[in-house]
């Protein structure tokens, strides 16, 4: 996974668009969670290569900051969001 996360819009009360890209093919785990640490959301993808956006309806989350957290291989990058 590449450096950089980018969720929008941010904040948000309906709808968030996870983007981010790998350089290499790899097995990559996306996890949302809430400011406590548990997880609400959870998906694996196998084998992604290039750039990925992943669609998250938050509209039925409770208002507050949540983690994105995606994890590739050794590498663990996160990125906080705000549901409103």
């Amino acid at each position: 996974v590449e450096n950089s996360i980018s969720a929008f819009p941010n904040p948000s009360n309906d709808m968030v668009s996870i983007d981010f890209s790998t350089k290499k093919p790899s097995d990559v785990t996306i996890s949302l969670s809430d400011i406590t640490g548990k997880v609400i959301e959870s998906k694996l993808i196998s084998n992604l290569s290039g750039e990925y956006t992943l669609p998250v309806n938050v509209s039925t989350w409770n208002s507050g900051m949540y983690i994105i957290t995606i994890r590739s291989n050794d590498q663990i990058i996160t990125k906080k969001i705000i549901v409103n």
